[in-house]
């Protein structure tokens, strides 16, 4: 499973700065009535969702973007595709993604599970719309 961290969280009240790790910390958590209060450590005032929602979203664009836009390696002799014509490397090998398509579906999946668990819809329709527009990836 791969992890979702944020870095230097700084909270608006008091300017504590944590670390927030989405997948697996404990103060991000939701209570029995299914409502999640992301509060500082500190001073327990909320921290800001939307902004973290955005930040998810530059986060998910970004791993985006650079699946797409990915070298292409030989499977033979790894060397990175130099030019956009050839077929096959100089070394007769076929040519294939630096990042798999099963990796990065497994990426966005990890995004998928953050945004239905916490409730952010703008993060989830974006990633159904990615794995729509990506037919080589699986259903989340």
């Amino acid at each position: 499973m791969a992890l979702v961290n944020f870095f230097k969280v700084i909270c608006k009240v008091c300017n504590h700065c944590r670390d927030l790790d989405l997948c697996r910390d404990p103060y991000l958590l939701q209570d029995a009535n299914n409502s999640t209060a992301w509060q500082c450590i500190q001073c327990n005032s909320e921290y800001d969702r939307v902004s973290i929602e955005q930040a998810l979203l530059d986060a998910v664009q970004s791993k985006s973007m650079a699946f797409v836009l990915q070298d292409l390696k030989c499977v033979k002799c790894q060397g990175v595709k130099q030019y956009n014509m050839p077929f096959y490397c100089d070394c007769a090998g076929d040519f294939t993604h630096t990042v798999s398509t099963q990796e990065f579906a497994s990426r966005m999946k990890t995004f998928y599970n953050i945004a239905r668990y916490y409730n952010m819809p703008l993060l989830k329709e974006t990633i159904e719309w990615i794995t729509m527009m990506n037919p080589n990836m699986k259903d989340l």
